[in-house]
Parts: structure tokens; C-alpha cells; sequence
């Protein structure tokens, strides 16, 4: 059960509250005057229990600090990447489009595959038609047929 305190105008606790049987509760020490108060207490328990709050704080310190660092991290990289993203922007409209590749082809495959095949001559279904066949094809029918 829960008891709240009632002060009255002079600033004193009201007659049977805990605080007027037992006195002002005491200030809250800081975590440096506890985790010294538990390395100096004499009981174990009370040690290790200092210990492991003074390791406990070191790692959330040590946290706290890397999440910040990278939440800068993060936002400059993200500043870095839009300044990316425009100044590739611009390159782009200022190069010159870009050649093709390759030379022109002098034949449609689908047709060099149909006549090979009348042919007898061996041509994959897909791909590059080997230059043998190419070549007795344009000796046949002429290069531009």
C-alpha cells in the first residue's frame, strides 16, 4: 500500500504519515557516493554487487557513447550520399551518351539458323552462331542477304 505525504503550511509532515513517525526521507546518494559506499562496505554481497554496477555503467557508457557516434555517422552519411546522388546527377546530363558496342550485325540469326539447319549443319538454339556457319552462310548467300 501506497502513502502519500501531506505537508502541512509550516512544512512539516502531517501527524501520522510515515514521514512524521520516522522522520524526512533522505536524499538519494549519487551513483558515485553508493558504488563507493559498496567497494568500502563489509559485506561480500554488497561488493559484488558494486562491482557489477560499476561494470554494468562502464558498458552503458561505452554504449551510449559508440550509438551516438554512429547516429552522427549516420546522418552525415546520408548528408553525403544526396550531395552523391546530385553530383551524379549532373554528370550524367553533361557526358556524352555512350556508343554501342560491338559492330553492327550484317545477318539475322533467326534466318542463319534456319538456313544451317537446312543445311546440316550443327548451330545452337541460343547464342552466339559459331563463325564456321557464319561464314559458309555468307558464302552461300552473300553477306548482306
Amino acid at each position: 500500500m501506497t502513502t502519500t505525504t501531506a505537508v502541512g503550511t509550516s512544512g512539516s509532515a502531517a501527524p501520522g504519515t510515515p514521514e512524521a513517525t520516522h522522520g524526512p526521507a533522505p536524499a538519494t546518494p549519487s551513483v558515485d557516493t553508493l558504488l563507493a559506499w559498496a567497494a568500502q562496505h563489509s559485506d561480500p554481497a554488497i561488493q559484488r554487487a558494486g562491482t557489477a554496477a560499476r561494470d554494468a555503467l562502464a558498458t552503458l557508457t561505452s554504449r551510449h557513447h559508440a550509438d551516438s557516434r554512429l547516429a552522427h555517422l549516420d546522418a552525415r552519411a546520408a548528408q553525403l550520399e544526396a550531395e552523391l546522388a546530385k553530383v551524379n546527377g549532373a554528370r550524367a546530363e553533361l557526358r556524352p551518351a555512350r556508343a554501342r558496342r560491338g559492330t553492327a550485325r550484317d545477318h539475322d540469326p533467326a534466318r542463319v539458323r534456319a538456313w544451317a539447319a537446312q543445311a546440316g549443319l550443327d548451330v545452337p538454339d541460343r547464342g552466339r552462331i559459331p563463325a564456321s556457319v557464319l561464314t559458309a552462310w555468307r558464302a552461300r548467300t552473300g553477306p548482306a542477304a
